[in-house]
């Protein structure tokens, strides 16, 4: 008798552990009624495949649209007047350049917790605000920065994962 009871506990765990398997992750972690994505990051449900640059400016994308990014490694990564020793950080990163037409607040929304900066003329902006997307996103990270029209290079380091999302968008 023994030996059917502890049978059937394993046939149920076995059959509870494959179950919760087949359905998505999503399903199991997140409400169905989460909350949206706010206006002003809804690039970042469609994002397009992109290589980071190792130096420089990288290669450019557009405010608005979301990046699946593909990361170097930080040994590989050439990255200059950023605040911090880049050499102690450990990880991947990469660079990518962007433009903007309009003075104001913009935010970068990351995949991941990946070190950000904004560089322009050489020198590292400082962020105004940092937070978190909403839950269930997809979003880890949101930095925000004044920015004025012109070009500037983004700039992620530090990243645990061979690749990250990024969406840069005006706040409002």
């Amino acid at each position: 008798m023994r030996a059917t009871t502890m049978t059937l506990l394993i046939a149920l765990a076995v059959s509870s552990a494959a179950l919760a398997q087949q359905q998505p992750v999503t399903e199991l972690v997140c409400p169905r009624d989460a909350a949206p994505i706010p206006q002003a990051l809804k690039g970042w449900s469609s994002p397009a495949k992109l290589i980071s640059g190792t130096e420089g400016v990288g290669p450019t994308i557009v405010v608005g649209r979301a990046y699946d990014l593909a990361l170097h490694p930080d040994g590989q990564l050439k990255l200059h007047n950023l605040p911090g020793p880049v050499k102690d950080r450990v990880g991947r990163g990469g660079t990518m350049s962007f433009s903007v037409a309009q003075s104001g607040t913009y935010h970068v929304a990351l995949g991941s917790g990946v070190w950000v900066d904004v560089v322009r003329g050489g020198r590292a902006l400082e962020s105004v605000a940092h937070g978190h997307g909403p839950a269930c996103s997809g979003i880890a990270k949101i930095v925000d920065f004044k920015l004025q029209p012109g070009r500037y290079t983004l700039t992620l380091d530090g990243s645990e994962t061979e690749r990250t999302s990024v969406l840069v968008a005006p706040a409002s």
